[in-house]
């Protein structure tokens, strides 16, 4: 257990050896603070695992970060996110010691396209530690064509250097496939509602729409990736909250979502000022639980340009006295619209 503030590792740069594969892994460490909290039992609202993912994979680049950033300043290159994917496997409170671990994995596409992994424990005491996500994504390098417009190409020759020096295999180690946590036992249960396979699958439940700003951005211009995952959460919220407010007061007593998947694959860009069409369809409807699909659209001159698209798993649960999350059976609220026909 760490004693005090000065306990915590200050870790920009840092690279840890994993024992039984000798590869390189950037590792840090930090609090975990109020604003990350923001489930109703006070634990780790699930967008915050894709901006974390973000922050670590650009402080991993430290060593040409400025060279890369002049490139990308530039207006002519960038670096943009094909897909990200998230399964979260435990849980965790403010105050908490939340290391995150990141590595590298295959160098794909002519060197344009690489898949980095990502995992985040809490600490406990006597140097223990307990799984509570893990997260891959693929990134490729762009030439910026236009406007929202990018073509894929190989990376600059001291980029494609720096990333095969971080390379590693976790991906296909022991590490990494059998992380096992607190909500393994978590499962949607019996299925209530499937939706039919055809080729615009699943039922509609709700939509939003977004206007984009400078805020969604960052340095390559268009709308940052994390974006997308904080827009689910909107979208889903709101459509559960206005079913049944009273549900979503108090800590969770009466029960609360619980989100263990999500992914979400990137088609095209989104750029500031671009209006965004999100819906929520709903796949499958368990006792417990859900799977939700999104889309996410363009609007321009009334069409509607599909951005991405995405895929979330529910669960509703409680905590039981051991502050273990439980997955309890849907409020009649929320089941009778999920698998109304």
């Amino acid at each position: 257990m760490l004693d005090n503030i000065e306990d915590i590792p200050t870790t920009i740069g840092l690279f840890d050896r994993v024992t039984d594969a000798k590869l390189p892994i950037y590792r840090s460490r930090t609090p975990l603070y109020l604003k990350d909290c923001q489930n109703l039992s006070r634990g780790i609202y699930f967008s915050n695992y894709f901006l974390w993912f973000g922050k670590i994979r650009e402080a991993s680049m430290l060593p040409v970060l400025k060279r890369v950033s002049a490139l990308l300043n530039s207006g002519e290159f960038g670096m943009v996110t094909n897909n990200s994917s998230l399964t979260i496997l435990g849980d965790a409170v403010a105050g908490d010691i939340i290391e995150t671990r990141f590595w590298v994995g295959e160098i794909l596409d002519n060197n344009s396209t690489v898949t980095l992994f990502c995992d985040w424990r809490k600490s406990l005491d006597n140097n223990r530690f307990e799984i509570i996500a893990k997260a891959e994504m693929k990134i490729s390098w762009v030439r910026i064509v236009d406007h929202g417009l990018v073509a894929v190409e190989p990376m600059p020759d001291y980029f494609l250097e720096y990333t095969k020096e971080m390379q590693s295999s976790l991906d296909n180690s022991p590490i990494f496939k059998e992380q096992k946590g607190d909500f393994d036992s978590l499962d949607i249960g019996e299925r209530l509602y499937i939706a039919p396979f055809t080729p615009r699958r699943g039922r509609l439940l709700a939509k939003e729409y977004i206007s984009t700003t400078l805020e969604d951005s960052n340095s390559v211009g268009n709308i940052y990736y994390s974006n997308y995952s904080r827009w689910q959460g909107v979208v889903r919220d709101n459509f559960f909250y206005n079913l049944a407010p009273e549900y979503f007061r108090g800590i969770g007593e009466m029960g609360e979502l619980i989100t263990t998947k999500v992914k979400v694959q990137h088609l095209r860009e989104a750029m500031p000022f671009d209006k965004i069409l999100i819906t929520m369809n709903i796949i499958e409807v368990g006792q417990s639980g859900a799977e939700l699909s999104f889309n996410y659209f363009k609007v321009e001159e009334g069409q509607n340009i599909k951005l991405a698209i995405g895929s979330q798993t529910v669960i509703w649960a409680k905590k039981s006295s051991d502050d273990k999350f439980i997955a309890t059976a849907w409020p009649s609220q929320f089941l009778d619209r999920l698998i109304e026909e």
